[in-house]
């Protein structure tokens, strides 16, 4: 452990884990709690619009308890510096463990990003958009915890008229902000969250951002008209659910993305059904994270088939099915033998003309039939048939009485 070098506060600094153009993190230990807390300190002064968003996120987040997201437990001022007290979480960042396995299994991403989606669930039913999702901002502990982090730009409906974001202003990281974002942070909802949430699926899954990380013409005209390279180029064997979740989140038009990440969780639910509870599904990632990935193939069979073939194989069959049938009742009905079989078998063509009087006498049977083969030259000339008006009359006939004796 590294050695004691102040005090802040009540709490006992550790050691200072990083420190950016903003602010520092400081590794310390709870004075009550006895457990080891992470020191967020905001070290830019001069600015009351950057104090207030700090404020501001330790507001959002303090009476958040989810498992999913880091609990906040204080907020406080010391000397000229604001700092935000929250859970230390042991293990590693998201971005850090794509970069070290270059892209993640398919079952591990499935189910890092169903845990991600669970957290980020939780914040929109608050009425908190984060606004920064990206794998930085994920943390899994090495108990397989995966947890939501940095909600220093989020922002809820009762903070939409403090005036922190105003209108036309840009905030987030660009390669994982959507084309609304850019346009205008203050405006956004939950589906720009939604949208981040496909760019980090697709880095999960293929080892590189959708967009260049730039933020140039170039780069916001690609994230406005949609246009990145299809996944499978950079990973054939992608799974097709991967493929259906990241062009539906990641459509630039919003109407078209899904309204709520409570459709994702159910979508992906199905794919996590063996698990009995929490605590399996972070054993599983935790496995994962020590390099073995045979328990979270086992529990979780995501097919890299792609599923328009399993479509084309269904027309197939269901072709086959209409093509059988219909061929079985062209036979059955003489259709085949009419058609194609007519020179060896022929065609019998019956007419028959029954008198209006022919129940007028029950055992006398009158008709004329006229039959036509299928040859021409044994056809008979129409003008051959003999007229009805030609027929014998029926009181014509002779009478049985009349006949002579044999």
């Amino acid at each position: 452990m590294p050695k004691i070098i102040a005090k802040i506060g009540k709490y006992t600094v550790v050691g200072k884990i990083a420190k950016g153009g903003m602010g520092a993190l400081y590794l310390a230990k709870h004075p009550t709690l006895k457990r080891h807390v992470i020191l967020k300190q905001l070290t830019l002064r001069g600015d009351r619009g950057f104090n207030e968003r700090f404020k501001r996120e330790a507001t959002l987040m303090i009476d958040f308890r989810d498992e999913h997201i880091v609990t906040v437990y204080d907020h406080f001022k010391a000397g000229s510096s604001y700092y935000i007290v929250m859970e230390y979480v042991d293990g590693i960042s998201l971005d850090k463990l794509i970069r070290d396995r270059e892209r993640l299994s398919s079952e591990a991403a499935l189910l890092i990003f169903l845990e991600i989606c669970k957290g980020l669930k939780y914040a929109h039913d608050k009425d908190v958009i984060h606004r920064d999702i990206k794998p930085a901002n994920i943390l899994i502990s090495k108990n397989g915890e995966v947890k939501l982090v940095d909600f220093g730009i989020a922002t809820s409906k009762q903070a939409v008229d403090d005036g922190l974001t105003k209108i036309g202003m840009t905030l987030g990281t660009p390669s994982y902000m959507s084309p609304e974002q850019i346009a205008d942070t203050s405006k956004v909802d939950k589906r720009a969250d939604i949208y981040s949430l496909g760019v980090m699926l697709y880095e999960m899954a293929t080892g590189v951002k959708p967009f260049p990380s730039e933020f140039n013409m170039e780069t916001i005209n690609l994230i406005n008209r949609g246009i990145y390279e299809n996944p499978k180029k950079k990973y054939p064997a992608i799974p097709g659910i991967f493929k259906h979740i990241i062009k539906k989140t990641m459509n630039h038009r919003i109407n078209r993305r899904y309204k709520d990440v409570g459709h994702l969780i159910n979508l992906l639910s199905k794919y996590s059904r063996r698990y009995k509870d929490q605590k399996e599904i972070n054993s599983d990632i935790k496995d994962y994270l020590s390099g073995s990935d045979t328990a979270i193939s086992a529990s979780i069979k995501v097919s890299k088939k792609n599923k328009s073939i399993g479509l084309k194989l269904i027309y197939a069959l269901i072709a086959f099915i209409l093509i059988v049938s219909g061929g079985s009742y062209f036979y059955l009905k003489g259709y085949f033998y009419e058609f194609f079989k007519n020179k060896e078998y022929g065609s019998l063509e019956v007419i028959a003309s029954v008198p209006p009087d022919y129940y007028k006498e029950a055992d006398l049977i009158y008709a004329v039939t006229h039959i036509t083969s299928t040859d021409p030259d044994d056809r008979s000339d129409p003008d051959d048939r003999s007229d009805p008006d030609d027929r014998s009359d029926p009181d014509d006939r002779s009478d049985p009485d009349d006949r002579s004796d044999p």
